[in-house]
């Protein structure tokens, strides 16, 4: 072996090291009991045995430039989040990979993926959910989980689901490679019914018919018919689908909203009410870093003064069935601000894409899914749906061409 090839095949290690803990969130980390606590560690050996492969990061300087205002977000979130878990503790295992995928993706900005790459990882990802929701559906599990709560399940599921969706109907690949795309996409998609998550299936079904009607008006006139035929026919199997497994919830949100109207809050929807109508008291108490792990304390105090019924007391609940609120309580108004920049910055990350590139379009989907997501529930709160959200975001953006002058390979 020539010192070329020898060089050829250490980098090609270092880049596959590079990416191992992006491989390990978008794939194993959902097919093992616990997977996201491995996450911490495998970034840190992945910081730590880069550099002993004998190099330099290779990194694409417009790319590194383009993906700073998200770090940058995302070290406000840790740094608030530091400063509340400090002074008023909180949840360590949330802060934690907070502060893991900052660490990497700091290390690692500027880094370029293949993008063929990316879509072997992403199929795969899209495929595994759908295997293993199918074995959990099959085996009579009500609603499908994988191994954490179906919601920020569903929400993972779904947002790999649309980014294959979105690489099969604006990407220019071979016919084939989108006709895998679609099936895997497709197959999370049913996966995604099978959670029978209503927070989440809803904005996942408008967006893929906002990506489906995106497709139709940037089509030429030769096209439009057949995508608009196959986009329909889509649509409509999966609504078909859903349709079937939602039965049973959409009887019972109809059975919780006449109950509401009757002064019954007791239910899933009524106790979201009552907590989200409880945060304007404890946002007022603490309005600048918010309650952090006392907020339990600042909800009994509630109760004695008779300000929050005994029923939502009782639920104990662990988090406010919203993100925005939950941050506003539990971080203050400088919580909400640093994950309302992290946001932003995943928006404009997003938009930096050529328009009508897939890679506008899938880093759109995937931020609209998790702030709609976050209207009734925290999918920013759970460690698999954090690590998650920050890698496919980051990954999506580095699929673009190294600059023009520099010789800057990509990776895998």
């Amino acid at each position: 072996m020539d010192n070329a090839q020898y060089k050829g095949i250490l980098w090609q290690a270092r880049c596959l090291l590079a990416l191992l803990p992006m491989i390990y969130v978008l794939t194993l980390m959902w097919w093992i009991p616990e997977g996201a606590k491995y996450v911490p560690g495998l970034a840190l050996g992945s910081l730590l045995l880069y550099p002993l492969l004998g190099g330099r990061f290779e990194r694409s300087h417009t790319l590194a430039s383009s993906q700073k205002f998200l770090i940058a977000a995302l070290w406000g979130v840790v740094i608030v989040g530091g400063v509340v878990y400090g002074l008023k503790g909180g949840g360590w295992k949330e802060l934690r990979a907070w502060l893991a995928v900052a660490l990497y993706l700091l290390v690692f900005r500027g880094l370029n993926i293949n993008t063929r790459f990316l879509m072997v990882v992403l199929a795969v990802s899209a495929i595994g959910f759908g295997v293993h929701s199918l074995l959990q559906y099959t085996s009579g599990v009500p609603r499908v989980h994988g191994f954490i709560n179906p919601i920020p399940y569903a929400v993972a599921v779904g947002a790999v689901s649309l980014v294959c969706l979105v690489q099969a109907v604006f990407g220019r690949f071979p016919t084939w490679q989108r006709i895998i795309l679609a099936v895997a996409g497709v197959f999370a998609a049913v996966a995604v019914f099978m959670t029978r998550t209503r927070g989440v299936i809803i904005p996942f079904v408008v967006l893929i018919a906002g990506m489906l009607v995106v497709q139709y008006l940037l089509s030429h006139k030769g096209r439009i018919s057949r995508s608009l035929m196959v986009g329909l026919l889509i649509v409509s199997g999966l609504v078909a689908v859903g349709a079937s497994m939602m039965e049973g919830r959409i009887q019972q949100t109809m059975n919780e909203y006449d109950a509401i109207a009757e002064g019954n809050y007791r239910g899933s929807i009524g106790v979201r009410l009552q907590l989200w109508l409880s945060a304007r008291h404890l946002a007022a108490d603490a309005p600048v870093l918010g309650h952090g792990g006392e907020y339990r304390d600042a909800l009994e105090e509630l109760f004695e003064q008779g300000l929050i019924e005994e029923s939502l007391y009782r639920f104990g609940a662990n988090h406010f069935h919203n993100q925005y609120v939950d941050v506003l309580v539990k971080k203050g108004v400088l919580g909400l601000t640093a994950l309302a920049l992290l946001l932003l910055a995943a928006f404009k990350l997003a938009l930096s894409s050529p328009s009508g590139d897939w890679r506008r379009y899938g880093g759109l989907v995937v931020s609209l899914l998790f702030v709609t997501a976050g209207l009734t529930d925290v999918p920013l709160l759970h460690a698999e749906t954090i690590f998650l959200f920050l890698v496919l975001t980051a990954a999506i953006s580095a699929v673009a061409p190294p600059e023009p002058r520099k010789a800057t390979p990509s990776a895998a």
